[in-house]
């Protein structure tokens, strides 16, 4: 096991950033809004981790969606401590991990929404509503 390395977030121009040609997740416009929604409501808070040459390995979708937002800078974390085939292996797994094996205890999912609609907070960021399908989310 790799020793645990200590991230340093650098603050980038999200322009200069440059995506990565073979970048294996895709975004559609309703993945960059959503993605515009989370940020415009909790700000800038996942940064965007690079190759060491500005090239993106993570985070293209909220570098998609922060110049369109027309942020000023954006951190970014540079991951050039892993060689190249470290890099590609990380992000399949970065990438694939909120997929596998994933489960809802929609018990909690449906409580915690409740609290916060109760509270006044507006949800749909979240990408849950009230009447989510308890039953789908169980599934999962």
């Amino acid at each position: 096991m790799k020793e645990i390395s200590r991230v340093q977030s650098v603050y980038r121009k999200p322009e200069d950033l440059i995506p990565c040609e073979f970048n294996s997740k895709n975004h559609n416009r309703e993945d960059i809004d959503f993605i515009k929604g989370g940020i415009d409501k909790f700000g800038f808070v996942d940064p965007v981790l690079l190759n060491g040459d500005k090239g993106i390995l993570a985070g293209h979708g909220s570098t998609l969606a922060a110049i369109e937002l027309k942020l000023k800078k954006i951190p970014t974390v540079d991951l050039s401590h892993l060689t190249k085939e470290e890099q590609s292996a990380f992000i399949m797994t970065h990438n694939r991990a909120s997929e596998v094996g994933v489960s809802w205890n929609m018990n909690f999912v449906s409580m915690e929404l409740e609290a916060l609609s109760d509270k006044g907070f507006d949800i749909s960021v979240t990408g849950f509503d009230l009447s989510f399908d308890r039953d789908v989310a169980d599934s999962m």
